[in-house]
């Protein structure tokens, strides 16, 4: 692959940083109006997800972004940004922020495209990624990449390109290098670091699995006792906490002492974004197929004020806990929350009348995520078995067959 001369098409990268050194990015893709191929067919690939389409909380599409977060954290740590930068033009994440510092035109990276002409980028030693910034879920676009695998196949449909980096400040030591993008090497490396991240969360999943007993344990030996009750009420106060909160050292730690275990980029926000979808996947489970309660006489109907109170609930907070850049700890947020509500009363649309007991709604979510960190923990389990294929097309990519 030679570098394109200047008169090449060129994106315009228009985000500018505080700095002095101006590059021009010169592309070596052939001369077209697209910077990335259209989608390659995947209609005769066998290890597509088993309902061929994305759905919510796709557990295999996470991993993607978490994998993908993860790998753009490698390459910024060892001074790769531009390869950064093709990464996110490339996977267009599909993000609502702005991150502090930068106008909407630069936060949206718009494409544009000149004929015979480069433009001057200002850098400085950081190149901005709106999908490495983003702490939070539904990163990626599952219209351009509808399922897990597309992801992976469009990624081995682009033409390996040039970058030629060219400074005109004077006082720096080069005049100009050149970045070698090749995707189907990135694809190897990025499935390489999903199958960690996958092993790491086979660990990860059990640990949530336990994490609701442990939590129900928290909450009984901090209930206030007979005079704190009394004491309270006298000040007017309520509880503001319901139980301990995980610590989280272990996931620096390998289970086997002898293991030289390093543990992933960004281990601890991939852990708290796998609780956030966990919990939000096991109440969307539950408001689907009601909370089932069982008579006296051993017959099960589905108590629904309480589950048209958990639905209500959920959709006051899913801007608030679960869309969005989010900070640590929002999925024991949300069930703190749920377990401080009072009990009721109450009568719901259809005149139906109940009683709402908030600690028993959160026992029924907390049963289901254990159900779903199971599921999820068998699909991680399995996933070095899922990239053969893709392993097999990247491989015959670089040997040009």
């Amino acid at each position: 692959m030679a570098a394109a001369s200047c008169n090449a098409f060129v994106p315009s990268y228009r985000a500018t940083h505080v700095g002095t050194c101006s590059h021009r990015y010169v592309s070596a893709t052939p001369m077209s109006t697209r910077l990335f191929s259209e989608k390659g067919d995947i209609s005769s690939f066998e290890g597509r997800s088993s309902t061929g389409v994305h759905e919510p909380n796709d557990f295999r599409t996470f991993l993607n972004q978490c994998s993908l977060q993860s790998f753009m954290f490698l390459l910024a740590t060892t001074r790769d940004l531009h390869t950064v930068r093709w990464l996110d033009r490339f996977t267009k994440p599909v993000l609502r922020f702005r991150p502090t510092g930068m106008d909407e035109s630069d936060a949206l990276f718009n494409l544009d495209f000149e004929d015979g002409s480069s433009y001057e980028y200002k850098e400085d030693q950081k190149v901005s990624s709106r999908l490495l910034q983003y702490h939070g879920l539904s990163a990626l676009n599952t219209t351009l990449f509808p399922t897990w695998e597309s992801y992976y196949l469009d990624l081995l449909e682009q033409e390996p390109i040039v970058l030629l980096i060219e400074s005109n400040n004077p006082a720096t030591p080069f005049k100009s290098f050149e970045i070698d993008i090749e995707p189907p090497r990135l694809c190897s490396r990025m499935l390489s670091v999903r199958e960690q991240i996958a092993r790491e969360w086979v660990r990860d999943l059990d640990v949530i699995g336990s994490m609701g007993m442990q939590v129900f344990q928290s909450y009984w030996e901090n209930l206030p006792t007979g005079s704190q009750k009394d004491e309270n009420r006298r000040g007017g106060s309520t509880p503001t906490k319901a139980f301990e909160r995980q610590n989280l050292v272990f996931l620096e730690l390998s289970p086997d002492p002898d293991s030289d275990y390093m543990p992933s980029p960004l281990r601890k926000g991939n852990f708290d974004l796998l609780i956030l979808m966990s919990t939000e996947e096991s109440v969307r489970r539950v408001c689907g197929k009601g909370i089932i309660v069982r008579s006296d006489d051993g017959e099960s109907t589905i108590d629904t004020v309480s589950t048209n109170y958990l639905k209500r609930f959920y959709e006051e907070r899913i801007m608030s806990h679960f869309r969005g850049p989010k900070k640590y700890g929002r999925a024991d947020d949300f069930i703190e929350e749920l377990m401080l509500s009072p009990s009721m009363m109450t009568t719901d649309g259809d005149s139906v009348t109940g009683f709402i007991d908030p600690i028993k709604i959160t026992e029924v979510v907390m049963q289901q995520r254990e159900v779903v960190a199971l599921e999820w923990k068998a699909i991680a389990e399995g996933s070095p078995t899922e990239h053969t294929e893709i392993r097999k097309l990247q491989l015959n990519k670089m040997m040009g067959l």
